[in-house]
């Protein structure tokens, strides 16, 4: 028997444990399969599991171009990609901050 197993991942993707474009598509694109589709998945087949195309789907997902996951900006590497990303966190932090004063 197949096990799946489910991963709690926050949206920032600032992390220096995530380095490839292959592990960050795993996680940004419909290669991640969202637990409602399995959900999903198992009301409509009894059980889980993915078809041949299926499959090739997902794996293809994993190639696409890197996208930011925020605002879809393109980006060429993944170093690019961490640098946009982590302007993006700083945004979110001081926006927080900001309401933290008010308050």
């Amino acid at each position: 028997m197949l096990q799946l197993h489910l991963h709690v991942i926050s949206t920032d993707f600032c992390s220096d444990t995530l380095r490839s474009k292959t592990h960050y598509n795993a996680f940004t694109t419909r290669f991640l399969i969202t637990p409602e589709e399995v959900l999903q998945v198992l009301d409509e087949r009894g059980s889980f599991y993915l078809t041949p195309q299926e499959i090739y789907d997902y794996r293809e997902c994993k190639h696409l171009p890197l996208r930011c996951n925020q605002c879809n900006m393109a980006h060429t590497s993944m170093l690019m990609l961490k640098f946009h990303l982590q302007m993006h966190l700083q945004e979110r932090i001081a926006t927080a901050q900001r309401r933290a004063l008010k308050e």
